[in-house]
């Protein structure tokens, strides 16, 4: 059985790209406050014909709830993403204020993709600011 190459697509998590916002005093001074996009797992690697599921986490830490829309970009053409919660697929998520909404990106590859490293950006966007794990 052929191998498909392996590709390394790389979604950086960079947590000093929160939609600063200050909330009412709480019970800690130090606790973050305002939005926030993470991963466990910011860069891994798909074979060519194969789909990559990469749980992302949307925290609203004490602020008021905000929607953001969902995007993937550099995505390279013929690739497909789509973002799902709650068992849906979604374009957007809107966790309340101090919860936190699990969501999964699905990145498919196509079979007859080159074996390169790609990187991709996820972007939230709201009326606020966005938020990006490149």
């Amino acid at each position: 059985m052929p191998r498909h190459p392996a590709f390394c697509v790389a979604l950086l998590v960079c947590l000093a790209s929160v939609v600063p916002q200050v909330a009412t005093a709480a019970s800690d001074p130090e606790a973050p406050k305002g939005f926030w996009l993470t991963t466990d797992y910011p860069s891994v690697t798909v074979r060519a014909g194969d789909t990559a599921d990469i749980a992302l986490k949307l925290s609203d830490f004490g602020v008021a709830p905000a929607e953001f829309k969902l995007a993937v970009e550099g995505l390279p053409q013929d690739w497909k993403a789509d973002f799902t919660g709650g068992g849906r697929t979604v374009a957007a998520a809107m966790p309340a204020s101090g919860d936190s909404l699990n969501l999964d990106l699905h990145v498919t590859v196509p079979a007859t993709a080159k074996a390169e490293t790609q990187n991709l950006v996820v972007a939230a966007r709201s009326g606020s600011g966005a938020l990006q794990l490149p």
